[in-house]
């Protein structure tokens, strides 16, 4: 999924994986001709951004990584 993920920023796509109790209630399983079975994992959501995202600012890691 994280590779679709990038996949889709790469062609200039915002999207994003969603998740959590809802995904698999009733309503979700019927809509989708689930059995009980049958669990839903995640759903990806596709569209174009309504704004570019401002730079970050850049992490200096020494303040958390360590080589040895």
């Amino acid at each position: 999924m994280q590779n679709l993920l990038l996949a889709l920023q790469a062609q200039g796509f915002a999207s994003v994986w969603r998740s959590g109790d809802l995904m698999n209630s009733q309503a979700v399983k019927q809509f989708f001709n689930l059995t009980d079975n049958n669990q839903v994992v995640g759903f990806i959501y596709v569209g174009m951004a309504g704004a570019e995202l401002p730079p970050r600012k850049a992490v200096n890691t020494d303040d958390f990584l360590t080589f040895y």
